[in-house]
């Protein structure tokens, strides 16, 4: 398994459980980042959260290295101001 294979299993896991507890205890999740929504929202959210995880463990599964570099792009672009103050 790749470094970036590892990475994207980790991030899977992490998505997965996420996803899990904004199904199953979304009134403790809104009371970690002091938010406010409905319970239908939360669990739609931790349902698409475990559909994403299912993706990154299938492109893990396979090496999917496509995904793993256009994932690494979308990330590059979305975070421009941290990635720009770590080229020193």
């Amino acid at each position: 398994m790749s470094v970036a294979a590892k990475t994207m299993f980790i991030f899977g896991v992490y998505l997965g459980l996420f996803g899990l507890s904004m199904i199953f205890t979304p009134n403790l999740v809104a009371s970690l980042f002091d938010v406010t929504f409905e319970l239908w929202m939360a669990r739609v959210i931790g349902v698409i959260q475990i559909c994403i995880a299912i993706h990154y463990f299938i492109a893990v599964y396979e090496e999917n290295m496509s995904l793993f570099y256009s994932d690494g792009a979308c990330e590059a672009d979305s975070v421009p101001v941290l990635h720009h103050s770590c080229r020193a």
